[in-house]
């Protein structure tokens, strides 16, 4: 009979010879080393499925970071392929290119701002607050925890593509790149 109970009734049954322990009952110790026994085989059982399920948990877990690196392999791989061509492209000043079955396209990137030096930058490209020895400045009423200014990218931006000059301490960089379809 207790070959095929299951767990929760294992325990139930070990739970009845316990309350009849205590009334004083006779005849629970063979009931009790048969429930004992069939309890421990369920909870063999019930280890190595739990082992299995430890195991194949592992086994995925290091499948999928074998995955993530071979994906970040590709992408790299497929990254360099493109840079690749669209620098060639650009050597032979090569804007457009159609194939059988694909269209490449060279187009100049959005401009971005590089600050090599956020201490060169104008003060009225900052945003934020700086310390001073004497006090603290606050511009636009905006901070920053370290007190670090925050360089305004966008005022840049806007008065290079009204100047053509990229102000003291930062650089415009505008790069080309390849659309394919």
């Amino acid at each position: 009979m207790t070959t095929t109970m299951k767990l929760y009734e294992i325990t139930t049954a070990m739970e009845a010879i316990l309350e009849m322990v205590d009334a004083g009952e006779e005849g629970w110790e063979a009931a009790l080393r048969d429930l004992q026994g069939a309890f421990a085989d369920k909870a063999e059982s019930i280890i190595k499925v739990l082992r299995m399920l430890a195991a194949s948990a592992e086994a995925k877990a290091a499948e999928s970071n074998r995955l993530l690196a071979s994906s970040k392999s590709d992408t790299a791989a497929a990254n360099r392929l493109k840079s690749y061509l669209r620098d060639n492209m650009e050597e032979l000043h090569m804007e457009h290119l159609e194939t059988t079955l694909f269209k490449l396209r060279l187009q100049n990137s959005p401009p971005r701002v590089f600050v090599a030096d956020a201490k060169d930058v104008p003060m009225k490209y900052l945003r934020g607050s700086i310390t001073l020895p004497w006090e603290r400045v606050h511009l636009l009423g905006l901070t920053k925890e370290a007190g670090e200014p925050l360089v305004d990218r966008q005022a840049i931006l806007e008065n290079y593509r009204t100047t053509g000059q990229a102000p003291q301490g930062t650089e415009i960089l505008q790069g080309k790149a390849l659309y394919i379809r």
